[in-house]
């Protein structure tokens, strides 16, 4: 079974990416689109809420919310950093995106900008 969100499938932690994927369509009593009024809801025991790790784990370590489907793996959500062409940044921001790629583990590819033609 799979439950599925804008993310795409999600399958079972272990399983092949072929393994086989069942959707299973729920109907919200509550719908957000602010995650922290989201978190906090199930916080309140509202309901359930699919949030990243980093989001919740204070709340599950403080035991105000209790992790479900431990072993089914859900995608990861796109992380985008919107930034000046480079000449515009600022060493803070360049700082910002060194520790970025090194706590995420990603190299980030460098862009060139769209030249104006005068």
């Amino acid at each position: 079974m799979a439950f599925s969100t804008p993310y795409g499938g999600r399958r079972r932690a272990g399983d092949p990416p072929s393994a086989s994927r069942e959707s299973v369509r729920v109907s919200a009593a509550y719908t957000c689109n602010d995650g922290s009024v989201a978190r906090d809801w199930a916080e309140q025991g509202m309901g359930l809420v699919l949030r990243s790790e980093w989001d919740t784990r204070d709340a599950v370590a403080a035991g105000r919310l209790t992790r479900v489907l431990s072993d089914w793996a859900f995608d990861s959500a796109p992380v985008t950093l919107l930034v000046p062409i480079r000449r515009g940044r600022t060493a803070r921001l360049q700082a910002l995106m060194a520790f970025l790629e090194q706590s995420l583990g990603i190299s980030v590819p460098q862009r060139q900008g769209r030249r104006r033609t005068p």
